[in-house]
Parts: C-alpha cells; structure tokens; sequence
C-alpha cells in the first residue's frame, strides 16, 4: 500500500482574518490615544468637539458617552449613525429634532422611503421626502410635499435632471411648468414639447414662440419657425437660420 500524503496544514486566509484584525487594532489604538489627547483639554465645549471628531473618525459609539453636553452627545451620534449607516442608533438621540434629522441622513444614505415615513416631526418629514425625490429622481415622492412651490420645484429639479416633459405635468404653477418644458424642448431639440406651454396672452405666448425660434436656431431647421404664432418673431427666426445656413 501506498503511504497515504499527509494533509497540508491550511493557509490562514490574510484577507479574511489577519487584515480585519490589524484594522481593528488600529482603530483601537487612534482611539486610545484620542481619547487621551481630549481629556486634556481644559475647555468642556473643546474638548466635546475633539470627541465628537474622534468619534467622526472612527466610528466608536462609545467616545460619545465621554461627552457631557447633550447637544454635542445627540451630535455625535448622529454622526457615528451615518458613519455605520446604522439607524438604530438615532434613537439614542435625545434631542427630537435631532433625532429625525438622523433619520434623515440615514434615509439619503439607504435610499430608503420607509424610513422617512417613520418621522414624526413635519419640516423633517418634507425635507426627508423632498432629498430622497430629488436624490433618486422619483418624482412620486415630490406628491408627499404638502407645500405647493416646494412641490413644484421637486417636480422641476427631477424633470430638468431626467430630461422628461411628462414630470413638468405635474407642476402646479403654470410659469414655473412653462419654464421646465421650455428647458426640456431645448435640451431635446424637440419642438413638440413646446407645444406643451401654455398658450395664454402676452409673455406666456412669446415665450412658447422663443421656444420654438431657439430650437429651430440651434437644429439649424428653418421648419420649426412655421409653428411660431407671431409674425416679427417667427421672420426673426427665419432670418436667424438662413444666415446661418449661408455662414
């Protein structure tokens, strides 16, 4: 019989043990020597900032329980909350506000619309709503705003971000809707979409025709002047794009 290979030992995975070791360690080690460096500071709101930095560094929870000043403690954790991206420890937040304000930050951070709704408190609320629209370009979430302009500007930051016309619908005020279909139009070269503003008298009227006179000057197409309604504006474009085309 053949003598059976004896089994090699296994290699330690460095990766997976000894690197998060000495990571570890390191961060123990910063933290030691922190934690020191700020007890010996004589000012209380000084030495509250250097471990509220410390804490922002490392992520250790428990520098925040040497702070005594329940602001800088609420802050703090706050700050090690979104360093861990952990929203469970929000809720050590005393403070209310500051509280949501944490949920907040952990809500942008996840992308995470249920967190929002577990905010009690209503500015946060709308500001959770509103950065998480915007952030994700959602704009089903600007219909949580209950405040009509910060609405329609969710609408219009998410619409000019996506280059969408269908977003502007949604927009309440009619300037505010012209002004982001115009944006769109021209960032599309898509005169249809001009068609879209609202007819109206006056202003409202010229400025759907400059829509058109801007779209057929930078697509160099003469054809786009035929959808402009007043007579100066629309010879003003024709005249734009034959010098061009000339040039």
């Amino acid at each position: 019989m053949k003598p059976k290979n004896p089994k090699k030992p296994k290699k330690t995975n460095f990766k997976k043990i000894i690197l998060p070791a000495l990571i570890l360690i390191i961060i123990l080690i910063l933290v030691w020597n922190g934690r020191h460096a700020c007890e010996r500071i004589k000012d209380s709101n000084q030495r509250d900032d250097c471990y509220v930095n410390l804490a922002k560094e490392t992520g250790d929870i428990t520098v925040c329980s040497a702070i005594t000043n329940p602001l800088f403690k609420d802050y703090c954790l706050n700050e090690v909350a979104v360093f861990k991206s952990e929203l469970s420890i929000c809720n050590d937040i005393k403070d209310t506000k500051s509280k949501f304000s944490c949920y907040n930050n952990i809500a942008q951070l996840k992308q995470d619309v249920k967190i929002c709704n577990s905010i009690k408190d209503e500015s946060w609320l709308e500001i959770c709503y509103n950065k998480l629209a915007i952030s994700s370009n959602n704009p089903v979430l600007c219909n949580n705003l209950t405040n009509l302009k910060k609405r329609d500007i969710c609408y219009d930051t998410i619409a000019r971000s996506i280059n969408d016309s269908k977003v502007c619908r949604q927009i309440n005020d009619v300037q505010t809707r012209d002004a982001c279909f115009k944006k769109i139009a021209v960032n599309l070269l898509d005169p249809k979409i001009c068609s879209e503003m609202s007819a109206g008298t006056g202003y409202a009227k010229v400025n759907k025709d400059f829509c058109y006179k801007k779209i057929a000057e930078l697509k160099n197409d003469i054809s786009v002047c035929e959808y402009i309604r007043f007579e100066e504006i629309m010879q003003d474009c024709i005249d734009l794009v034959k010098s061009s085309q000339v040039s």
